[in-house]
């Protein structure tokens, strides 16, 4: 695991901080400090939330043709979207 460090505006650690806690009641008591819990149940709230969020935004693209791939390399964009070849596109719920 890496650490990172963000910068946040205080109403989004404020409701951070909400969650929290209301983590921290749902769970039975951890032992020391009750602000490295809620350190730690903030870093956890983020990991799924960020986690949650990147597999939202992921893009599958099945059977893209040579042409739209060389436009996403073009712009950038093949790194972000994930495109896979020669298979059939699936439903999703």
């Amino acid at each position: 695991m890496k650490t990172i460090a963000i910068s946040i505006d205080e109403a989004t650690l404020t409701g951070l901080d909400r969650l929290s806690r209301s983590a921290e009641k749902s769970e039975r008591p951890a032992r020391g400090s009750g602000r490295r819990q809620a350190s730690g149940n903030r870093s956890r709230i983020v990991r799924q939330a960020l986690r949650e969020f990147l597999q939202r935004r992921e893009i599958l693209l099945r059977d893209a043709s040579t042409e739209l791939q060389e436009l996403l390399e073009l712009v950038g964009l093949r790194d972000v979207l994930r495109i896979e070849t020669g298979r059939q596109a699936e439903q999703r719920e």
